[in-house]
């Protein structure tokens, strides 16, 4: 099971840089920008790591899709502030 969960991370942090080089957009950006976004997502990617701890692929597969949702609307909300400045 190391080995899924190291996959399913591994997978998910390469979604983060497809999401630097399409959006020009990285964690250090939301974080800076959108600090309660940024902290949703280290608290999804760390419910992930509860949820594999506990046995559960679904719980750890469901926290990473939440981060992925949570990144996406913080990039959205940072684009539409920088197209307004």
């Amino acid at each position: 099971m190391d080995n899924q969960k190291d996959l399913k991370f591994k997978s998910f942090f390469a979604w983060l840089e497809e999401q630097w080089k399409e959006k020009q957009l990285c964690l250090t950006d939301i974080e800076e920008s959108r600090p309660s976004h940024f902290k949703a997502i280290m608290d999804q990617i760390k419910e992930a790591d509860e949820g594999y701890l506990a046995g559960s692929m679904n719980r750890l597969d469901a926290a990473l899709d939440r981060a992925k949702k949570i990144f996406l609307r913080a990039a959205e909300l940072i684009r539409k502030t920088r197209a307004a400045a």
